[in-house]
């Protein structure tokens, strides 16, 4: 499978394939309201739109048969959503449709965010993953991420912890 770079003709795809692994991956763990107000706020058009022509930031995704099942967003300078060390390189999203883990496609993304922290000479890349989101942090140990910070995160009403995990380049 190819791995593509995004651009503005694909928002409206990138939009859906963000809704539906967001509720795939916290819709069941989570209240219904919680998820929708995130979703709305976060996920909206306008504001894809903008972290899409973000200048520090990279989109790129995967597709099979014409349907987008995969995505990768990484950041790096000001783009960042913490302030961790400039240099560093993030992985602000990284999701696969639920119908399509397993295959290897997660590992994919994560490797092209690798060679985009690698092309920047980043010292390291980091992201954040949910306490609860068991799979994916032994996904991300398994590939050689540690766990150095926790942060809060608000989803809808209610305040959850993250894990920020990140791999030395």
């Amino acid at each position: 499978m190819n791995i593509n770079i995004a651009s503005m003709k694909d928002l409206e795809d990138l939009q859906e394939v963000m809704r539906s692994t967001f509720v795939e991956t916290f819709g069941p763990d989570n209240k219904k309201e919680d998820v929708e107000k995130y979703i709305e706020e976060e996920l909206n058009l306008e504001v894809i739109k903008k972290e899409l022509i973000t200048e520090q930031a990279q989109w790129f995704y995967i597709e099979e048969k014409g349907m987008m099942v995969g995505y990768l967003k990484v950041n790096w300078g000001d783009a960042q959503t913490e302030k961790l060390h400039e240099e560093a390189v993030e992985i602000q999203r990284i999701y696969v449709r639920e119908a399509f883990q397993g295959r290897g496609l997660g590992k994919l993304l994560l490797h092209k965010a690798m060679e985009v922290a690698k092309m920047r000479k980043a010292p390291y890349l980091w992201l954040e993953v949910w306490e609860h989101n068991h799979r994916a942090i032994a996904f991300y140990k398994a590939q050689g991420f540690v766990k150095f910070q926790e942060h809060s995160f608000l989803l809808g009403e209610d305040k959850q912890i993250d894990h920020l995990m990140k791999k030395d380049m």
